[in-house]
């Protein structure tokens, strides 16, 4: 992600999707899947082992694919 897509703007906003508008949940979620090793993208249950311990409370599997669906939609 270049900085252009990170830094807030006056500009319009254009159909692109940027960092800020992603859900807290979302971003944690790409933070972790881009910590998991390996060049295969990561699976499910890893980014959820890993969400998990980032959050107090478990991590629901409909929140997880849900989040990951709409995340894919927007590549």
């Amino acid at each position: 992600m270049s900085d252009a897509h990170t830094q807030p703007t006056d500009e319009p906003h254009s159909d692109e999707t940027t960092w800020y508008d992603l859900l807290g949940f979302q971003r944690d979620l790409l933070l972790v899947a881009a910590e998991v090793d390996g060049e295969e993208l990561p699976k499910g249950l890893t980014l959820m082992s890993r969400l998990e311990d980032r959050y107090s409370d478990p991590i629901n599997h409909g929140r997880l694919y849900t989040n990951l669906s709409d995340l894919e939609d927007e590549a």
